[in-house]
């Protein structure tokens, strides 16, 4: 299944459940007919990447389901904090939403010691609409053809396994996973 029909199924599904997306708006605002005018979908990442096809194939579909514009606005940067925040300073009715990876709620309160944000005050989530697989690779000339042989080899020789990953909510879960592993990985520049 291609990374596409992968979204778009995924959208299928989740329009199965358009009710669930309306609650952003709050019961009164459904009995008002909402959305009675545009609604922004705010996508904590850069265009072109899986989250803003992810946004731009919603909005596409609430405009024609409901018959109001839902359009995007792509605010990358700061661990997704920069279009967090700004969500959770929009005013609270329906009008604004997020689309953001799971970090904006889970790893960021780890990670960062203030965040303008709290998600657990500011937010109510809605809807999960994909989920992404997180792969542990290894070239294919390592000794090393599993998880365990490859936290065995990091103990052998602390320090001296390296990893790279794609945002600091991923270098938060490797750590820990040096933690449990008791391993001594290091985060490749």
């Amino acid at each position: 299944m291609t990374a596409s029909n992968k979204a778009r199924r995924t959208l299928a599904c989740f329009a199965a459940g358009m009710g669930v997306t309306l609650l952003f708006a709050g019961r009164a605002a459904l009995a008002d007919g909402y959305p009675e005018r545009p609604v922004k979908i705010v996508s904590a990442t850069s265009p072109g990447t899986g989250v803003d096809d992810l946004s731009r194939l919603l909005a596409s579909h609430l405009t024609r389901k409901l018959g109001k514009s839902f359009y995007v606005e792509n605010r990358p940067g700061g661990n997704t904090i920069i279009a967090t925040d700004a969500v959770a300073n929009a005013a609270p009715d329906g009008y604004t939403l997020l689309l953001a990876l799971s970090s904006s709620m889970s790893a960021n309160p780890w990670l960062f010691k203030h965040l303008p944000y709290n998600p657990t005050r500011d937010f109510v989530p809605v809807a999960r609409l994909s989920a992404q697989p997180v792969t542990v690779v290894v070239p294919a000339t390592s000794p090393n053809k599993s998880l365990a042989e490859l936290a065995a080899a990091g103990r052998r020789q602390p320090g001296k396994l390296n990893f790279g990953t794609s945002s600091a909510g991923y270098r938060a879960m490797l750590a820990a996973i040096n933690d449990a592993a008791k391993v001594q990985a290091v985060d490749a520049p």
